[in-house]
């Protein structure tokens, strides 16, 4: 501690001084720092969830349009089905009249009439 015209330069209170801004200094540096380390993982934990997120809501998407599709596939299949049956049950009258009328006519030719202006186009 030095004296120069009854003013003390130094000393125990000028430390104390500069102690005070370096301790804010370092507060600043340390709460920057711990800012910008917490905001990197904030934006890496962000980035992150998105992905997850999107690749769940790809996948959710996937199942529902599959799932979709397998209904709608399954609902057409079924009214084909429906629809060939009932075309083949129609085409099962006709072959069983026409078996009936060939067993009639091979049984007893002389009973039944020919109509062949039905089956047969006409000439003009």
């Amino acid at each position: 501690m030095r004296k120069f015209k009854h003013l003390v330069i130094g000393g125990n209170g000028h430390e104390r001084f500069n102690l005070i801004p370096m301790t804010a200094v370092i507060w600043g540096l340390t709460l920057e720092g711990a800012t910008t380390k917490l905001s990197y993982m904030l934006a890496k934990l962000t980035a992150d969830t998105s992905a997850k997120q999107q690749e769940a809501m790809s996948d959710i998407a996937n199942q529902v349009v599959d799932n979709v599709l397998d209904n709608s596939m399954q609902r057409s299949a079924a009214l084909e089905a429906q629809l060939a049956d009932a075309m083949f049950q129609s085409l099962k009258a006709r072959v069983q009249l026409m078996g009936d009328y060939a067993y009639r006519l091979y049984s007893d030719p002389d009973s039944v009439t020919l109509r062949t202006h039905c089956f047969l186009p006409t000439r003009a």
